[in-house]
């Protein structure tokens, strides 16, 4: 399963890479204008991905036009639905209106946060990719542990601010 992560929140970002990363590679990037390059590259190289993870609220463009225009790309290149990238908004905001204007974008699923590793396994299994043997073997590994290493090791780094 190959993955693209969009969020504009880092360590929301780093956990959503660490899980999915579990399944095959992973992309992130932090905005909807990253993440429509990101999505037109992939399909140009022949190398789609299979999710998508998004954020509604975001800066520059957010989730919900991102993901419009995602689906718009497809529609554009023809792509048939089967084919077509689960996306999956995983936002903080749980309102009725935000959740009606995601399934109207073409999202597939919505998952709130905050998350759990167990939480979107399920979305993933639900959504058909990720197979619940699999989603069994992923059960107690350590998540968020790992994540803030990470955070802190790009800190020292000075790969982050």
């Amino acid at each position: 399963m190959k993955t693209l992560v969009v969020d504009d929140t880092l360590v929301s970002r780093k956990k959503m890479e660490k899980i999915t990363s579990s399944f095959g590679p992973c992309d992130a990037v932090d905005g909807g204008r990253e993440a429509i390059d990101a999505f037109k590259s992939a399909l140009e190289k022949d190398v789609p991905f299979d999710l998508i993870t998004i954020e509604v609220a975001m800066p520059d463009m957010d989730g919900t036009e991102t993901l419009s225009e995602i689906r718009e790309l497809e529609n554009d290149m023809k792509i048939p639905e089967e084919k077509q990238v689960q996306i999956l908004v995983v936002s903080s905001l749980r309102d009725k209106d935000t959740i009606i204007a995601c399934k109207l974008a073409g999202c597939d699923d919505y998952l709130c946060k905050p998350f759990d590793k167990g939480n979107l396994i399920e979305k993933l299994v639900n959504l058909g990719l990720v197979d619940s043997e699999d989603a069994e073997d992923m059960e107690g590994e350590e998540v968020l542990g790992d994540m803030v290493s990470g955070i802190i090791q790009d800190f020292k780094k000075g790969d982050i601010a």
